[in-house]
């Protein structure tokens, strides 16, 4: 093989590489459906859809040094169909139709701080 031929060759194994490992894009991901609430992540952003009120309630993760992390749960949305708590552990969200509760949790990172929900 000649240095022309190597060349296109590692050209076109860049390319394919490039090709495999280019853009991704996540899908949203349904968590939790009912007739009154619906619950989508997006990659770090979650959705809360509250179905009979028309209403819509974004939380992001993000991370944050392990002292400014969540301590004590706190209420965010309590209406006459949802309540949504930002817990330690992630977003509770209580379907008051259904009677149920879906926690979403958060993932954790080893020695690189903690997320944090906003």
């Amino acid at each position: 093989m000649n240095k022309n031929s190597i060349a296109k060759l590692i050209i076109l194994l860049l390319c394919v590489c490039c090709l495999f490992t280019g853009c991704k894009t996540s899908a949203p991901k349904s968590l939790y459906k009912s007739d009154t609430v619906k619950v989508v992540r997006n990659g770090n952003k979650t959705a809360v859809y509250d179905v009979a009120a028309d209403k819509e309630y974004n939380y992001i993760t993000k991370r944050v040094k392990r002292s400014e992390a969540i301590a004590e749960p706190y209420t965010t949305v309590d209406t006459d169909t949802i309540k949504i708590d930002i817990i330690p552990s992630g977003l509770s969200v209580y379907d008051k139709a259904k009677s149920t509760v879906f926690t979403v949790k958060r993932n954790y990172l080893r020695n690189r701080g903690v997320k944090l929900w906003k």
